[in-house]
């Protein structure tokens, strides 16, 4: 059978994550698995959610192809003060899959990815024909018809750009008519509603949100985010690919975010688990700094996220039984492949005393 030929491949990050499980089948020691994004300190008890759920219908039938109207009236209350049209909401499985149908949807000479970036999005854009160039913060050189990925906490870096900065660069870059495609994962993890960088943005032209709940909830398993964007034409065509290619999202997923993110019991379940998780995660890059194993010449302000790179190499931290991603896989740039070429990225949400349990070796 003759196929169209492509250009997917396997992530690092999945390589690495393939190599643990294979090496801890073999012996009894075990990983520090920092080669994924994922929280590991506390989650919030969707036990609490799930035994108050009043489930009627909705399991047992197809939920909507855009989401239910009451998640999005959630989600509209905690990213947009309420003030958003929910028909510009469109719930999504995660992020990776809205990117997916983004880029089948941009019409675009170029599509322009962080220096640093996050793998998927060049495996996405080349699957989809699209031609990733590259780009450092605040570039202004695109040109009418271009798309942008900002990611901002980065990932792999943690770098956080300055938030009025940041605003003005992306209304500067859709009045020129470049397309802004806005990915921030990690951002809600140590904000709360009273944050008003998505209010700010929901009104621009020529520019879309994805947000996932994987980080910000602890949620990657249900696999649950959302876009909003202005332009009419992207939301209803991305509504009808989402049904061809998803069917929707599940609707228990659905009604637990929702709860987590409207009831009283999920704020404060939701509160909780950011209070202590971004308490591990700030005490990790204490000890890091402290012991000079911070990749100092990337970061002019401390990083924030799930994220941050270390100056000890990939091999290094596998022979120590701690998961990370050699720092060249997240960059085309030779000049930064060959700077980094023994640095690495790690995940920082874990307990901080097994954190150190893990690095005291190394030091």
């Amino acid at each position: 059978m003759k196929l169209k030929s492509g250009k997917s491949e396997v992530s690092r990050i999945y390589q690495v994550g393939q190599f643990i499980r294979e090496s801890e089948l073999k012996s009894d020691e075990k990983f520090l698995k920092l080669n994924q994004g994922v929280n590991n300190v506390v989650h919030p008890d969707i036990k609490k959610i799930i035994n108050n759920l009043d489930f009627g219908i909705r399991p047992f039938a197809y939920p909507p192809n855009d989401g239910y109207g009451d998640l999005k009236e959630a989600i509209n209350q905690e990213f947009f003060f309420g003030t958003a049209d929910l028909n510009n909401i469109v719930i999504t499985p995660g992020s990776v899959g809205a990117l997916d149908i983004i880029m089948q949807l941009i019409d675009s000479r170029n599509i322009y990815l962080p220096e640093f970036f996050w793998g998927p999005y060049k495996i996405i854009a080349e699957n989809r024909r699209l031609s990733p160039k590259y780009y450092k913060s605040y570039d202004t050189n695109l040109k009418p018809g271009d798309s942008i990925i900002i990611c901002d906490p980065n990932n792999p870096t943690g770098v956080k750009l300055d938030d009025d900065k940041l605003y003005d660069w992306i209304l500067e870059l859709t009045k020129k008519d470049i397309f802004v495609i806005f990915d921030s994962p990690y951002r809600r993890l140590f904000k709360d509603r009273t944050d008003d960088l998505f209010y700010k943005l929901m009104n621009l032209q020529n520019l879309v949100i994805v947000e996932s709940f994987s980080k910000s909830l602890s949620l990657p398993g249900m696999r649950c985010g959302f876009i909003h964007s202005k332009e009419p034409n992207l939301v209803k065509e991305f509504r009808t690919r989402l049904l061809y290619t998803a069917g929707g999202v599940s609707a228990m997923t659905q009604l637990v975010v929702r709860d987590l993110l409207n009831t009283d019991i999920g704020k404060e379940e939701i509160a909780i688990f950011k209070a202590i998780t971004t308490e591990n995660i700030n005490k990790n890059i204490d000890w890091l700094n402290e012991h000079n194993l911070v990749s100092k010449e990337l970061y002019v302000s401390r990083p924030e996220g799930l994220f941050i790179i270390v100056n000890l190499d990939e091999k290094l931290l596998l022979d120590n039984y701690i998961g990370a991603v050699t720092l060249p896989f997240f960059t085309e740039i030779e000049e930064n492949k060959e700077k980094y070429k023994d640095h690495s990225r790690i995940c920082l949400s874990v307990k901080n005393e097994i954190f150190v349990k893990y690095f005291e070796n190394l030091v």
